[in-house]
């Protein structure tokens, strides 16, 4: 689930925008999302229902759409913020860890 290249560490990102675009991006590269622009609202539709933010400059922002190819977990560190993010795809059964 977690991949060498979504292991995103030493950049200088500042905003919850530039994390989601940037592991948006990462995630595209890899070949694990159907539409890019798709996965980043599902991860603002979320974002919208209740901030993933656990306080400490950590969050974890996720959303489930048919948009991701395949299950994955993508670690961003920058100087000012660390998120971890994990997104699924849309489902009507099972669980999330």
């Amino acid at each position: 689930m977690v991949r060498k290249e979504l292991v995103l560490a030493g950049t200088e990102l500042d905003s919850r925008e530039a994390v989601i675009d940037y592991v948006a991006t990462a995630a595209d590269g890899a070949g694990l999302l159907a539409s890019k622009d798709e996965f980043v609202e599902a991860v603002y539709r979320r974002e919208e229902e209740i901030s993933t933010s656990i306080g400490h400059g950590i969050a974890i922002p996720h959303g489930k759409t048919d948009a991701v190819k395949e299950a994955f977990m993508a670690l961003s560190a920058s100087r000012n913020l660390f998120v971890g993010m994990r997104i699924q795809r849309t489902r009507s059964w099972g669980f999330s860890l």
